[in-house]
């Protein structure tokens, strides 16, 4: 096998066999990794090398896992805009790689930094507690800072991304191939809020009773504040007017005559009017007119007399000796002169 200036080549032999290379190698210029693989996917070397002071890598190439690959002090190893190099294996550099393109580096990459562009490293980022996905695998840009939003837990806060899952040191860039692990620290629970209370005012009013008694009542802020109102006997056709400092006006619940302050938000005072004593009662006989005396006057030596009608019943001259008349049956007022008589008219 002869290898002739800018040849990139793996050579790779199944399981416990060599690479199968056979007979004379011819190496004089470029770059030839040969060697076996298991079944288990490790690649075992058996030659690596780079001869000559400069080399292109001519197409995209991937250095596998197992392999190692020295660039010697003098030897300058390009990559060219649009070609990607995958190390999966080891790079040492004592020369020199000038990167145009793009290296993917999952394994390890020594020596003198990569000049040019910086290459990508691969990063394991765990979780560091029970989620799913637990791990996310991403290239990185060296000297990028790494990202922060991968994973969310309920209840903590993302610190920062550790190199082991105690904690040890703090990593905030890209710098090579690595497992990162997430720090977590819980949401303090805040404090509640302390519970605020504002006074009622219930007051004392003759002819009532208030259920609760009259008195202050501590209400807890936004409830609703419940009394009843009951009229003793003795202004039990009393009309309450109830009313509160905040300039409104309550009325009793229909279903059970309860009074309610509703979203207390402030001190109230509750004020009750319209209570006052029943009028005395009222016998209950027919209302009768007032009936006016009966008029007794003289005229003329004539007995006048008028009855509450109106009418006169009887007015005559008296003469000396016995004076006679005729009259109903009854009770009259006779007057002769200054003499007032009560006189009662009657059948023997």
């Amino acid at each position: 096998m002869s290898i002739y200036k800018n040849a990139f080549v793996v050579v790779i032999g199944g399981k416990d066999a060599a690479s199968g290379i056979s007979g004379n190698l011819h190496h004089d210029s470029g770059f030839l990794i040969y060697g076996s693989q298991d079944d288990a996917g490790n690649f075992s070397q058996e030659y690596s090398k780079l001869v000559g002071s400069d080399f292109t890598l001519g197409g995209d190439a991937e250095i596998p896992k197992g392999a190692e690959v020295i660039i010697a002090e003098g030897q300058t190893f390009i990559i060219d805009a649009g070609i990607t190099l995958t190390n999966s294996g080891t790079i040492d550099n004592e020369g020199t790689i000038n990167n145009e393109g793009i290296i993917y580096n999952k394994g390890t990459l020594t020596g003198n930094p990569v000049k040019g562009h910086f290459p990508y490293h691969y990063i394991t980022f765990d979780a560091n507690y029970p989620a799913s996905p637990a791990v996310d695998e991403r290239y990185i840009l060296q000297g990028e800072t790494l990202p922060s939003d991968i994973f969310t837990r309920s209840g903590y806060t993302f610190q920062g991304w550790y190199d082991a899952p105690s904690g040890e040191t703090k990593v905030e860039t890209s710098a090579e191939p690595q497992t990162l692990y997430a720090r977590w620290e819980a949401v303090p629970v805040p404090e509640p809020e302390p519970t605020v209370y504002y006074t009622v005012t219930l007051p004392f009013v003759e002819g009532a009773v208030t259920d609760p008694v009259a008195g202050d009542y501590d209400v807890e802020s936004g409830s609703t504040f419940r009394f009843y109102l009951t009229l003793d006997t003795a202004y039990s056709q009393s009309q309450p007017v109830v009313t509160t400092s905040r300039g409104e006006t309550l009325q009793p619940r229909t279903s059970d005559g309860a009074y309610l302050l509703k979203y207390v938000r402030t001190d109230v005072e509750v004020y009750i009017d319209g209570i006052l004593l029943n009028p005395p009662p009222v016998a209950n006989e027919p209302i009768r007119a007032a009936t006016p005396e009966p008029e007794i006057w003289s005229e003329n030596a004539c007995l006048c007399i008028r009855l509450p009608e109106g009418r006169l019943l009887d007015s005559f001259r008296s003469t000396p000796g016995l004076n006679r008349r005729q009259l109903p049956t009854g009770i009259y007022i006779v007057q002769v002169g200054v003499t007032v008589r009560k006189v009662a008219v009657k059948v023997k």
